[in-house]
């Protein structure tokens, strides 16, 4: 078994977004807006929810996640805000 370190990179976005994969192990969305968010066109977070994926440290997503606000028209005034959180993992040698 192997002893693995962790670097974790944040962005925020605000509007719709392509999050491309880039040899992360684990990607978590936090939704801190007040309107939905829909991830690759069927998985909601709603406000104050996340969505997460994880893999073993040793494994690598390879799917580019599409990030979707979905939008009240009745009112435009929501604000629009995700967190992405991704997780890459190296090995550490002795």
């Amino acid at each position: 078994m192997h002893n693995y370190k962790v670097r974790y990179r944040f962005e925020t976005v605000r509007k719709d977004y392509t999050l491309l994969h880039d040899r992360y192990s684990c990607v978590m969305f936090s939704n801190e807006g007040e309107t939905p968010v829909l991830i690759n066109g069927n998985a909601i977070a709603n406000p104050g929810e996340s969505l997460k994926f994880n893999e073993d440290p040793n494994v690598r997503i390879a799917t580019d996640f599409n990030v979707h606000f979905v939008e009240d028209p009745n009112d435009p005034t929501l604000t629009k805000h995700c967190v992405i959180t991704c997780s890459y993992y190296e090995p550490i040698h002795y």
